[in-house]
């Protein structure tokens, strides 16, 4: 199974284009959670579940991650026609939200560190010219590069939709072996050194 597949099945469970968003989230986090591409986090929260939003309205945040080295991270999720791009004014509203300070638990003022729009389309060249300016780092995660995270998309599909809110940290590819004349040449080199 490739990520195409993985985002057609998505459309098709959605009934209506804010469910489509709605499992997207949901997809962008397990995704983040199964690989170590972005780094590995403490925990992710749809902005709505996020304990220091404020209560404040959905503003162009969709996901917050909390790093283990105690950052947060903010990501943007766009579920997009596949022939689309996300244009600037698409991501205006999550630039302007990502760069405001926010208040942690321990009172202290925060900042996000970094920031970034998942997309399944491409992005405009302003948009990207945008992101590409700003203070705070702003990137770009397209499906191209979902499909580059080394995962095992049928093992992923299959905890997906079985677990509403578990993780998928084994449906990374496991790492390959070394053959044993392979092994036997690694370890001459190693003790050759």
């Amino acid at each position: 199974m490739k990520i195409t597949d993985i985002l057609k099945k998505l459309r098709e469970l959605a009934a209506n284009s804010a469910d489509q968003g709605t499992l997207f989230e949901r997809f962008v986090t397990q995704y983040l959670r199964a690989t170590r591409i972005y780094g590995e986090f403490k925990d992710i929260w749809r902005w709505s579940d996020w304990p220091l939003n404020q209560e404040q309205h959905d503003t162009g945040i969709d996901l917050v991650a909390l790093t283990e080295s105690g950052e947060y991270w903010a990501f943007q999720c766009k579920f997009f026609d596949p022939n689309s791009k996300v244009s600037k004014q698409d991501i205006d509203s999550f630039l302007s939200a990502s760069a405001v300070n926010f208040t942690d638990e321990e009172g202290k003022t925060r900042t996000f560190s970094a920031r970034y729009v998942v997309a399944t389309c491409e992005i405009s060249s302003n948009a990207y010219q945008t992101m590409n300016a700003q203070t705070i780092p702003a990137n770009f995660i397209s499906a191209e590069q979902f499909d580059l995270s080394g995962i095992n998309w049928d093992i992923f599909w299959d905890q997906f939709t079985e677990q509403a809110s578990g993780t998928v940290q084994d449906a990374r590819v496991a790492p390959k072996e070394l053959r044993p004349h392979q092994q036997r040449a690694f370890n001459d080199v190693l003790h050759g050194f």
